[in-house]
């Protein structure tokens, strides 16, 4: 894929425009395949909640190994002032629409073991755990210190 469709550029407007509540998505950023470290295209948002900015949420475009296995498509982070509002969940299902535009279905979801806040979230949106699986040494998070992913399945 060289970027975002017509279509794709639409729903990341409409997901953009999309609220839950006090969150809102603000649309940061989309990269080409070969400016973002997933190689694959990806949309960053800011999660903004009564105008303050409050974490970010990612949707990567792509289905290959490395992301599906170890990255995840979708990445979320919450800023600790505004955790425990399940904004990641929020989030999450307001980029649904955009998923499914990009014909992401399943779509998958990774996290640490340690990380009880992002098991938590996965399960309440429903999905499935899959496996887990250990990095390879060449994966970039592995020089962090991280060696293994649980992998989730969402269908949508």
């Amino acid at each position: 894929m060289n970027g975002p469709t017509p279509a794709a550029v639409h729903a990341s407007a409409t997901v953009e425009a999309a609220r839950d509540g006090d969150l809102r998505l603000e649309l940061d950023r989309v990269d080409a395949p070969d400016g973002s470290r997933w190689s694959a295209p990806a949309y960053r948002f800011a999660m903004v909640v009564n105008n303050a900015h409050a974490g970010t949420i990612s949707l990567r475009v792509g289905d290959h190994e490395r992301l599906v296995r170890y990255a995840g498509q979708v990445g979320f982070a919450v800023d600790p002032p505004f955790r425990g509002q399940r904004l990641a969940e929020r989030a999450t299902r307001l980029l649904l629409p955009l998923a499914r535009v990009h014909g992401l279905d399943p779509l998958w979801i990774t996290c640490n073991p340690d990380n009880v806040a992002s098991i938590h979230t996965l399960q309440r949106l429903g999905a499935a755990f899959v496996e887990g699986v250990d990095l390879p040494p060449d994966y970039d998070r592995y020089a962090d210190g991280e060696r293994r992913k649980l992998r989730y399945r969402l269908a949508l």
